[in-house]
This record gives C-alpha cells, structure tokens and sequence, in this order.
C-alpha cells in the first residue's frame, strides 16, 4: 500500500514593482494561496490609501520591500537573478 503524503497547498508568489507597475489588481492581494511581495523604489514617495488598507487587512501574506536604489543591481541581488542579455 502506497504512503500518501499531505503536501500543503501551492503558494502563488506576486512580486510587483511599484516604480513600473502603479496599478495593482487588489483582488488579488489576500488571496489565500498568494504571498504578495511589493517592491518600492526610492523615487516612490506616496501609495494610493485603498492599496495601503487592503495591504493592513492582509499583513501576513504582504511583504513591503523600500528599494534603497533605482539601479536594476539592486533587485537582481534581492532575486539572487542574472541579467537578460
């Protein structure tokens, strides 16, 4: 007889940079199988309220990352990624 192993749910990861990308989908924020991750560059000095409240209702599954440098070095190390040639 086959051992039957319970994995947990799969967990969608968003990552969204807010110095690109200014209109978030916030339905999607609170998901139950999404860890929301939201970058913010240094040029970044304000955040729309509706974005902020609905990143306090789901503080366990937001992460706010403050980017101390626009320059792409810094997000490829925080990704440990290589550049695109």
């Amino acid at each position: 007889m086959p051992a039957t192993t319970h994995l947990p749910p799969p967990v969608n990861h968003v990552f969204v940079d807010f110095e690109n990308v200014h209109k978030v989908d916030l339905a999607v924020i609170g998901s139950k199988a999404v860890s929301f991750t939201l970058l913010v560059g240094p040029r970044q000095t304000k955040l729309d309220v509706s974005l902020v409240e609905k990143l306090f209702e789901h503080a366990v599954s937001v992460q706010l990352v403050r980017l101390t440098s626009a320059q792409p070095k810094e997000t490829r190390q925080l990704f440990d990624c290589k550049p695109r040639p």
